[in-house]
């Protein structure tokens, strides 16, 4: 991450309606020892929360990750226009977008940014592993042992 892309130029974790790609970013954060703010999109107070996040990583050098973005198109265009604007950030900060593929999303920023797109493998057997990767070793472990048997009933 830190080799491939740049301080101010945003990584936009697309998918498919159902698919949460946000659980990549924040196992890379634990990988790297890196102080990421989350901030789940979507309300007005969502846009502050952002807007503090953002400022607050550009001078830290911490991560933030904006959840769901594709339900604010029209804050996404101002959020292009103000990471264009700042003349300064530490060179550790990154900004992950995560969002639905989605005909409103902003043309500008999706050309600003490093753009992911995730698909969903089809198939029972590739649904069970998603789900058996996207729980940690450390909860399955667990005791009761029963835990694990429900895990595979949720599966």
């Amino acid at each position: 991450v830190e080799l491939d892309s740049k301080a101010l130029s945003p990584l936009m974790l697309c998918s498919e309606a159902g698919q949460d790609a946000s659980g990549k970013v924040d196992a890379l954060s634990t990988e790297m020892n890196a102080k990421l703010l989350q901030v789940s999109m979507g309300s007005a107070e969502g846009y502050t929360d952002a807007d503090k996040s953002i400022a607050q990583a550009a001078k830290s050098g911490s991560w933030v990750l904006l959840r769901n973005v594709h339900l604010c198109p029209e804050w996404l265009a101002a959020l292009e226009k103000r990471l264009s604007s700042f003349s300064s950030c530490n060179e550790n900060f990154r900004i992950f977008l995560t969002c639905e593929l989605h005909p409103k999303l902003p043309l500008a920023l999706l050309r600003a940014s490093e753009v992911i797109v995730f698909e969903a493998s089809t198939g029972i057997k590739a649904n069970i592993q998603r789900f058996y990767n996207s729980v940690p070793a450390a909860r399955i472990d667990k005791q009761p042992a029963e835990r694990v048997r429900m895990y595979g009933l949720l599966a």
